[in-house]
């Protein structure tokens, strides 16, 4: 079974479902974490896998008091399109991806979200 872990690094803007950002401004974070996800999971050498379930840890920064999780959805939407577009999975439907699930994290010096994918 394959496993891998994707760490968005600080200098790529995440996206929140509260964000009331410009189409194009959104668009520019979208396609900068898909790259970056594409990159990663080459670099790291991750093996394509049929299906996976996908775990997410959103780390709440320093100054964060409160934290919902599953808001930073678009940010793992743009990161699973890019380990599809890597290769290592074959598209991002149910069948592929069988379930994501989003859980508060420890505090970092910044917000930032961890991704676990699981090969099944």
């Amino acid at each position: 079974m394959a496993e891998w872990r994707l760490i968005v690094p600080y200098g790529l803007a995440l996206l929140s479902s509260n964000q009331r950002l410009h189409w194009a401004t959104r668009a520019a974070r979208v396609k900068a974490l898909r790259e970056w996800a594409g990159w990663e999971v080459r670099r790291q050498g991750v093996v394509r896998v049929e299906r996976a379930v996908v775990a997410v840890w959103v780390h709440p920064g320093v100054r964060t008091s409160r934290i919902d999780p599953p808001n930073y959805a678009d940010t793992v939407k743009a990161l699973i399109d890019g380990v599809v577009d890597a290769g290592v999975l074959a598209d991002d439907t149910g069948k592929h991806v069988t379930a994501v699930t989003y859980r508060e994290g420890v505090r970092w010096p910044r917000t930032g979200v961890e991704v676990l994918f699981k090969g099944v």
